[in-house]
């Protein structure tokens, strides 16, 4: 873990509420501590203002990390994310990281399956980068409420053009691309291709990761999901991100911390507890 004090190279809005920022050391040939460690699935801890309101870091997944830099993609939703999208460049952002366990490609896979659920967008860039240095296939399937929570536009769509993989994407109202959840398209894939060797890895609301859990675990495929909460510290210190689970001895249940022992856990710890997780 590392605190670093970045400037803004851009604060790109996307698209409506989605903006998209980029993180630099600066006009010097330096690396970036935080991006040089950066992994799939792993967060930040982002000051948001300078002041006192709103007080505490917020948390934001890796979209993109290089050795100089590093990106975040992030929507609009509250206090400190509308403070964010205030910063111009040239602007310097305190911030730690990188926290939390990402994700960990999966060996001996005929395809890689990524399940993205509006901002859950936010983690599969990077991700994907790294699913596709495996001989497995990667194929990424977002899901959205309707066209204006799609984040694929701009440069984000750019982004994911260059790794030229399938991409398919389902809006609950049919206003672009498939009309439906998307674990409907999740579903018809598993069910389609049995006999294939599946990873899945799912990033979005709480209600899309169950359904996923669900569809996955009769066929013992090992899937992965990155779990968001309200997370104050990042740290696992105070303990405000607890959630319960199954313990270790799949007996008895034990509480975990999503910001130290997650965000990407095995949804199989959910398996009972799935309705006491409040949707941040």
């Amino acid at each position: 873990m590392f605190q670093e004090n970045l400037i803004v190279g851009s604060n790109e809005n996307v698209t409506g509420d989605y903006y998209l920022m980029h993180l630099e050391i600066g006009e010097r040939e330096e690396e970036t501590a935080i991006a040089s460690a950066a992994k799939p699935g792993q967060f930040v801890q982002v000051r948001v203002h300078e002041g006192t309101a709103p007080l505490l870091r917020r948390p934001f997944t890796f979209y993109k990390a290089r050795k100089r830099f590093f990106e975040i993609l992030y929507k609009i939703s509250g206090e400190g994310t509308r403070a964010l999208c205030r910063y111009n460049k040239g602007e310097r952002v305190d911030v730690v990281g990188p926290l939390g366990n990402g994700f960990t490609l999966v060996p001996d896979v005929d395809e890689h399956l990524l399940v993205a659920g509006g901002s859950g967008l936010a983690s599969m860039y990077l991700l994907s980068r790294m699913c596709g240095r495996s001989p497995a296939k990667t194929v990424l399937l977002l899901g959205a409420q309707n066209k204006d929570d799609v984040p694929m536009r701009r440069s984000v769509a750019q982004d994911f053009d260059g790794l030229a993989i399938p991409i398919q994407v389902w809006t609950n109202d049919g206003s672009l691309g498939n009309t439906g959840f998307v674990t409907k398209a999740l579903e018809k894939i598993l069910q389609d291709a049995a006999k294939m060797r599946f990873a899945v890895y799912a990033s979005g609301p709480i209600g899309m990761l169950r359904k996923v859990a669900e569809l996955t675990t009769p066929f013992g495929i090992p899937t992965q999901i990155s779990l968001e909460q309200h997370i104050a510290c990042g740290l696992g210190v105070c303990e405000g991100c607890v959630v319960k689970t199954k313990d270790d001895s799949g007996s008895g249940y034990a509480y975990r911390k999503v910001c130290s022992d997650g965000p990407v856990f095995d949804p199989a710890i959910f398996e009972g507890y799935w309705d006491e997780i409040v949707e941040p």
